[in-house]
């Protein structure tokens, strides 16, 4: 577990690299969840970005969500080794009570079928997964794929299913691998009018080599319509299916989509330039007796062209349940947050939330950084997450990178915000603690300056269990032998 640690009351926005920046009067009043992706832990922090709980875990988690009945659920990283490489593994869930203690899980990770990226509660209590099957390389050449574009894994294709967590049982699947169409080769199967069929998926609308083709990275349930809606990431859209389907009516076309939208060029109702979407996270309807209840809220995250943006979109449902005519609207958003703006960007990850008072959450994963901005645009509430794998960054250090640059450490998958009222958070202690990022390396009394009352406290850290930021002095996560030199040099100037 990581030790957290003051922070100095004088550090300006200027100054500062992680913690909070931000904290405008227009904020919404909550608490704010989210996981450290290289991190095993999971935080709650007030809109001070002070700790109010922390959940010890053994792994590092994707996705987390408190439920009302204040468990975390979490998806974590339990993966085979066959997909150590696949951005958004996990191969776990949990189900976590309020002191950390795991009270329930689910494993899938075999090397041919795994869970990835998201899971959620439905209200039946039933718990809705993503997993990849694996489709051999002469299945999916049979099933019309390009043979230049099948890698030697085969691929993997969409599987989602609805787990009883009091039997462990599937209960219901549906599989993207029924819902295909090819004009590639006439004598393979799934050959017919791609534009004809847009509720099948073009199994060459993605031609990279690569075996997650499809990518996909959140889902979402409706339970007034029992649908259910898919971020399609590796096909720049969303999808919708209807989940109150049988698992065996799923298999046929009644579990064909319902609904697309993102990119038209993927079921020949468009062109490149069409395409809205370039790569997106976090697709779910907005919530009822929320600001645009019914819309669709995604977070776009630009890859391309290297400019993320927060998309709302009212989708064309009609009095008979339908999505209105091909191809499927609408033309343009409701609301956009970004999009020419260079500095809101994550070309991984994401996460969007409309909030009761309009305003909406945004996590731009890959930098760490948790936004909240007003219908109008502006910012409000802005904290950067200061935890990397082993530690926590102190307020103006600088945060690394991975060796391409494009991820930084402190990576989130996305961010949730409850307020008080939440069912959650009843009967809850949130006292508020101290800030994640600490001060400064070496001031163990955190007074602001490093001086001999620092040595007792030191030595003591060196010898006691548990971690303590200000004693890393050279930044290895752990308080030892090593910091001795470093913070003699601290303490004397040197």
């Amino acid at each position: 577990m990581l030790a957290t640690l003051a922070f100095c009351t004088t550090a300006t926005a200027q100054d500062r690299t992680v913690g909070l920046h931000l904290n405008e009067p227009g904020a919404y009043e909550g608490y704010t969840l989210f996981t450290p992706r290289l991190s095993d832990d999971t935080y709650l922090i007030d809109m001070e970005g002070r700790l109010v709980h922390e959940w010890a875990g053994t792994s590092p988690a994707l996705q987390v969500e408190l439920l009302p009945s204040g468990m975390l659920m979490r998806a974590v990283d339990d993966f085979h080794q066959d997909f150590r490489r696949n951005a958004g593994k996990t191969g776990r869930v949990e189900l976590v009570d309020w002191d950390g203690f795991v009270i329930w899980s689910y494993t899938l990770n075999s090397s041919d079928q795994h869970l990835h990226h998201d899971v959620l509660v439905m209200p039946s209590g039933n718990v809705l997964m993503s997993s990849w099957e694996r489709m051999s390389i002469s299945e999916a050449i049979e099933a019309g794929r390009d043979p230049d574009a099948v890698p030697d894994g085969g691929l993997l294709t969409e599987r989602i299913i609805e787990v009883d967590p009091f039997t462990d049982a599937i209960v219901w699947e549906w599989r993207m691998r029924d819902h295909l169409i090819q004009d590639f080769d006439s004598t393979k199967s799934n050959f017919g009018v791609i534009a004809d069929n847009p509720g099948k998926l073009d199994i060459n609308s993605y031609r990279q080599v690569t075996e997650d083709w499809n990518h996909v990275s959140g889902l979402d349930f409706n339970p007034y319509t029992g649908e259910i809606l898919i971020s399609g990431h590796g096909q720049d859209s969303i999808f919708i299916i209807d989940g109150s389907v049988t698992s065996a009516e799923a298999a046929t076309e009644a579990g064909d989509f319902v609904y697309r939208w993102g990119n038209p060029g993927n079921y020949d109702q468009g062109n490149f330039g069409d395409r809205h979407f370039q790569s997106m996270h976090d697709a779910q309807w907005i919530a009822e007796g929320l600001p645009g209840e019914g819309n669709i809220l995604a977070f776009n995250n630009g890859f391309q062209q290297g400019q993320s943006s927060a998309d709302e979109l009212v989708p064309p449902l009609q009095v008979d349940g339908t999505y209105g005519d091909i191809p499927y609207g609408p033309d343009e958003l409701e609301w956009i947050y970004g999009g020419d703006d260079p500095e809101f960007y994550s070309g991984a990850m994401g996460g969007v939330q409309r909030l009761p008072n309009g305003n909406t959450l945004i996590a731009e994963g890959a930098y760490g950084e948790i936004s909240e901005v007003t219908e109008a645009g502006d910012l409000v509430w802005y904290y950067v997450n200061p935890v990397l794998e082993d530690y926590a960054l102190f307020w103006d250090e600088e945060i690394p990178s991975n060796s391409a640059g494009t991820i930084q450490q402190n990576e989130i998958f996305l961010a949730r915000r409850y307020d008080a009222s939440y069912p959650g958070l009843s009967g809850r202690t949130l006292t508020p603690g101290i800030a994640l990022e600490g001060f400064l390396a070496g001031d163990m009394d955190q007074d602001g300056f490093v001086t001999l009352l620092d040595v007792p406290l030191f030595a003591t850290a060196l010898v006691s269990p548990g971690y303590q930021n200000e004693g890393d002095i050279n930044r290895d996560g752990q308080v030892d032998l090593l910091d001795i030199d470093p913070f003699l040099l601290v303490l004397f100037g040197g």
